[in-house]
């Protein structure tokens, strides 16, 4: 071969995931109405997580404003730091005149959040001495929620809002309490809602993160789907959509068995399979 190795590839179609796609797209439809619940969407690394969320808010079209974020094992202990990059996100993509209505009053706590606010709403710049000094402060830590969970529903105000926060298995606590805050604050009828995805497997705080997901379970907050393996026939259904023709029986039983089922597994031992074939 020359040119190098071509890039991995991928299932052109999501498979074997139909009724957890019938339920993501079912909150998303009821997110304009105010009736959508919080969406926690669990699975070990390589089960589909990211591809369902994207798959459903392709469909659900440009009528809802997506924010974004993911916590990142290395950012496990900073604080807030998800929720910093979901406001930056709002400064990247808001007109500056809706961004300062969005803020509102929030602006002068929020800066010490996202020190870019200020630029973009004319806020007072904080110093690093004093967010230090009032990040220790309960009362002003229950005011910093507060404001979050102020401009969380003035921005669905402006525009039926997604929340994403993917990975939080590596959440930091800081963090953590704040979702929690959001997840019981955004009340039925605010046009919004959160997904958030995790790794069972992996999480870092596992009292913390379970605790909170079996406290919005029990309050019936949270629509919790868990991804589970592929079976045999939809791994047979993904090779035959990678290989663009009906999958040979040994191949696709080859694929789930060392693949265990895992998608992501099973398109990448597909992908050197055909590179094998292809040298």
């Amino acid at each position: 071969m020359t040119g190098g190795q071509p890039a991995s590839i991928t299932s052109p179609v999501m498979v074997g995931r139909e009724a957890e796609s019938e339920r993501v797209d079912q909150a998303l439809a009821a997110v304009a109405d105010g009736r959508a619940p919080l969406v926690v969407i669990s699975g070990e690394a390589g089960m589909g997580k990211t591809r369902l969320i994207d798959d459903s808010l392709v469909r659900t079209g440009d009528g809802i404003r997506v924010l974004r974020t993911e916590c990142l094992a290395l950012g496990s202990r900073i604080p807030y730091l998800p929720f910093a990059e979901i406001l930056r996100g709002l400064v990247r993509t808001v007109p500056t005149h809706t961004l300062r209505s969005i803020i509102g009053p929030a602006r002068d706590s929020l800066v010490s959040f996202l020190p870019e606010l200020a630029t973009a709403t004319g806020a007072k710049a904080v110093d690093a001495a004093g967010t230090q000094r009032r990040s220790g402060d309960e009362l002003d830590r229950l005011r910093l929620y507060e404001s979050f969970l102020q401009v969380a529903e003035r921005i669905a105000a402006d525009q039926p809002t997604v929340f994403v926060i993917e990975d939080v298995q590596w959440i930091d606590r800081a963090s953590l309490e704040l979702l929690a805050f959001l997840a019981h604050g955004l009340r039925q009828g605010s046009p919004s809602t959160l997904i958030v995805s995790v790794r069972p497997e992996q999480i870092e705080d596992k009292d913390a993160v379970l605790m909170l997901l079996a406290d919005l379970g029990r309050s019936g907050v949270a629509e919790r789907i868990e991804l589970h393996p592929l079976s045999l026939d939809s791994t047979a259904r993904l090779v035959t959509a990678m290989k663009g023709e009906p999958a040979p029986d040994d191949l696709t039983r080859r694929i789930h068995t060392l693949s265990d089922g895992n998608p992501l597994f099973a398109e990448e031992l597909l992908s050197a399979a055909r590179l094998g074939e292809d040298d």
